[in-house]
């Protein structure tokens, strides 16, 4: 089986955690992380003439999503973006806020970069920048694993490894680590206010993680008190060889499950009782059956229409 179809099936749920020959109870005290950096993107472009000449002409470009309780801290801080050997600093005083809201703008001839906290009140947070005129021939010694770590003020401080490629003088990210390693992108509930076991639940993600094999593992979700698991051997590999599956009803819940040659992963639950979701500020957990280390936990707090019946990360 293709290592990145395992790494998507991982990422299929929320909320969970379960190890083969584990109950589910036992996996309620997987501690939660309550911060945590995705690098959604990141391309580089170097310029080995000019380095020659000891000028800084290289130039990046990175996208990443970042998750920290809402005002947790005053957004007005001083951010510190690394690279291997590459610092990027940005003083408080150089970040703007725009108008009402919580995205801030900071930019100067060696970057742009902008930063929107906690999206409509959720945890979630996004960063972009570019970055020209710098140096990254001679500041990335561990290429083609890069250390990336994000530092905002003193509350925020997390590391990945972005693993690049390299050609012709440009390097993109091909996956991110260290192993293993889950990243939610995105997670929806829809509560029906008039009828139980009506609700459905979404979750889109990535994950890097070897060893799933689908015939003899599974995938076990859990979101608050509810949970669901997909046995091992009920995800088959799809005849393009490269992505794999899931459909069925498990509990009287409808349970899709797609995960795809590029990591990505999609799960869609619905004519579930997601009842037990009652707060905004969730605790997820999610397991691959049967794989070491592969289980993980996240504090999220959600954005909620007025009603309070769709809830999203």
């Amino acid at each position: 089986m293709k290592r990145q179809t395992g790494i998507s099936m991982l990422a299929a749920a929320v909320v969970a955690a379960l190890v083969m020959g584990f109950s589910a109870a036992a996996w309620a005290v997987v501690p939660v992380e309550e911060t945590w950096l995705n690098v959604e993107k990141l391309v580089g472009t170097v310029r080995p003439d000019a380095q020659h000449n000891g000028q800084g002409k290289d130039s990046f470009v990175i996208a990443a999503t970042f998750n920290c309780e809402p005002n947790s801290f005053g957004p007005s801080t001083d951010v510190t973006l690394s690279m291997d050997e590459l610092d990027i600093v940005i003083p408080a005083d150089q970040w703007q806020k725009k108008g009402n809201t919580e995205k801030y703008l900071a930019q100067t001839p060696a970057y742009t970069a902008q930063i929107d906290y906690w999206i409509k009140g959720s945890s979630r947070c996004e960063l972009k920048m570019s970055a020209r005129n710098q140096d990254i021939m001679n500041n990335v010694p561990n290429m083609p694993d890069l250390p990336m770590e994000l530092v905002i003020g003193v509350v925020f401080d997390e590391a990945v490894t972005a693993h690049m490629s390299d050609s012709g003088g440009a390097a993109r990210m091909m996956e991110l680590g260290p192993e293993p390693l889950m990243v939610i992108d995105s997670l929806m509930v829809k509560k029906n206010p008039s009828l139980v076991g009506k609700d459905s639940l979404v979750v889109t993600g990535r994950c890097m993680a070897e060893g799933f094999d689908p015939s003899v593992n599974g995938v076990f979700l859990a979101l608050e008190g509810y949970s669901v698991e997909i046995p091992g051997g009920a995800i088959t590999e799809l005849p393009n060889g490269k992505d794999v599956s899931f459909k069925g009803v498990i509990d009287g819940a409808n349970v899709s499950f797609k995960a795809y040659y590029s990591t990505r992963f999609s799960m869609v639950i619905t004519n579930a009782d997601l009842s037990s979701v009652t707060d905004l500020s969730v605790a997820l957990r999610i397991a691959l059956t049967g794989v070491p280390d592969a289980a993980w936990g996240w504090a999220l707090d959600l954005q909620s229409n007025k009603p309070g019946t769709v809830l999203k990360y």
